[in-house]
């Protein structure tokens, strides 16, 4: 085991949803010890909560339940962005940065199976810029679909002090 505050920077990339949820918070109780006092955390999480129920109710009507299962196995612990915060601060870091971003284009394996053509030029287009144009953003967000249209949580994480650690170790949600 390494010692407490070894290093500068910790990444934590499509890890959050595979692990069950002692695990997760185990896993950045780990982080808090591990990470200097002046280090820097980075979490991502993709899915949200919101399109994997969507994705989850695709499968039940499309695909059958033996893909259903293997879907649920490996995304076991899909977050929103309160919930993973809290997860988060729980374990002793803070987050002093979170945000929201639709990473379709870079990360989705259908996206990445489209033949090269106008339509997927399109889709680049469509969720490259215009999901990222701000009176789209404003739209998204003042109908509560933030977490639906961009499903994938960033956080940039700073341990926190230990005074104010310790007064909130023992907080329920």
């Amino acid at each position: 085991m390494c010692a407490e505050g070894t290093f500068d920077r910790i990444f934590l990339t499509d890890v959050v949803e595979h692990l069950p949820q002692p695990d997760l918070e185990a896993a950045l109780a780990n982080v808090a010890y591990w990470l200097k006092p002046d280090g820097i955390a980075i979490i991502h999480t993709f899915p949200t909560e919101r399109i994997h129920q969507l994705y989850r109710r695709y499968l039940k009507l499309c695909r059958g339940r033996a893909m259903l299962e293997k879907v649920d196995a490996i995304h076991c612990n899909v977050q929103t962005v309160r919930r993973l915060t809290e997860t988060i601060e729980d374990a002793g870091l803070t987050c002093s940065r979170t945000w929201l971003q639709n990473d379709f284009v870079l990360a989705s394996t259908v996206f990445q199976g489209l033949r090269s053509g106008f339509f997927k030029k399109a889709l680049t287009f469509g969720f490259e810029r215009v999901l990222n144009w701000p009176i789209v953003r404003s739209i998204v967000h003042a109908c509560g679909m933030d977490e639906f249209v961009y499903p994938s949580i960033y956080c940039v994480c700073k341990k926190r002090s230990r005074s104010r650690s310790s007064a909130t170790a023992g907080r329920s949600r």
